[in-house]
Formats: C-alpha cells, sequence, structure tokens
C-alpha cells in the first residue's frame, strides 16, 4: 500500500464517520440504532486494519 492509497482509505473511513455522525447528531438519535451500529462496527473494523498497515506504510522512508 502507499501513502496516497493510504490517505484516501483513511479519507473513506473519516467521510463514513461524519455520516454517521451526521445521522446521530443532526438526526434522530434513536433511529440510530439498528443499521447504523453495524456500519460504526464495519467503520471501526477498517479503521482497525488500516492502522496495522500503517506502519509498513510509514517506515518504508
Amino acid at each position: 500500500m502507499t501513502k496516497e492509497e493510504y490517505q484516501g482509505k483513511l479519507s473513506q473511513l473519516l467521510k463514513e464517520m461524519d455520516e454517521l455522525d451526521v445521522e446521530y447528531y443532526d438526526d434522530d438519535q434513536f433511529a440510530f440504532y439498528g443499521d447504523c451500529i453495524m456500519r460504526l462496527h464495519d467503520v471501526a473494523d477498517d479503521a482497525l486494519e488500516l492502522a496495522e498497515k500503517a506502519k509498513d506504510v510509514f517506515n518504508r522512508d
């Protein structure tokens, strides 16, 4: 994975978190449960996977 790919994946995760934040804070908090919880779980899994790859991406220099 290149730094550019890493930044792209990180940007996508941050965008997904922003969307979830809008649904939770700006929309109905009680409607957040269900699908949003699974999406949040998926984002967390992807973020952990990306974090594991980060050391390899940034230790190449």
